[in-house]
């Protein structure tokens, strides 16, 4: 169960809990809404919940990935955000529902993400050397930068 501390005052605010809508495995990632409305998190089972930072609520339940989600980031200025999983997917979820698109199928497994902070660029980089950066709007690859080995 994911717990909020207050930072500055080093104080436990509450837990994020539920036995019907929450989390059946151990909570692996976890990402804030820009507008401090929502909170993401994802677990070693592929589950993502959605909960309401007001009432400390699940709003949405999402079976996101095969195998751990490694990580979450919520695009700046919209009600969505992306998810990378151990099967390698990159996936834009909508807050006001389910899956939007896969930006990325199955594959080399994801191992960082962000997103500009105009949210129009989201870049992934993955396993196999590439960093890919898509054009959030428009759902696209915006292209691909490659590093080799350089030992």
């Amino acid at each position: 169960m994911p717990v909020l501390w207050d930072v500055k005052s080093g104080k436990r605010l509450g837990v994020l809990s539920s036995k019907d809508k929450g989390h059946l495995a151990e909570v692996v990632s976890l990402a804030f809404s820009g507008d401090g409305k929502y909170v993401a998190t994802g677990d070693l089972q592929g589950t993502i919940v959605l909960w309401n930072m007001k009432d400390r609520t699940p709003v949405r339940r999402f079976k996101a990935h095969a195998g751990k989600v490694g990580s979450l980031v919520f695009i700046p200025g919209r009600a969505e955000f992306v998810s990378s999983g151990d099967d390698g997917a990159v996936r834009l979820w909508m807050v006001a529902r389910s899956l939007v698109t896969n930006l990325k199928e199955a594959g080399p497994g994801v191992t960082a993400m962000t997103v500009s902070s105009n949210g129009s660029v989201l870049y992934a980089a993955s396993d196999d050397g590439a960093v890919r950066g898509w054009n959030v709007s428009l759902r696209s690859v915006r292209g691909t930068i490659r590093f080799e080995d350089r030992q």
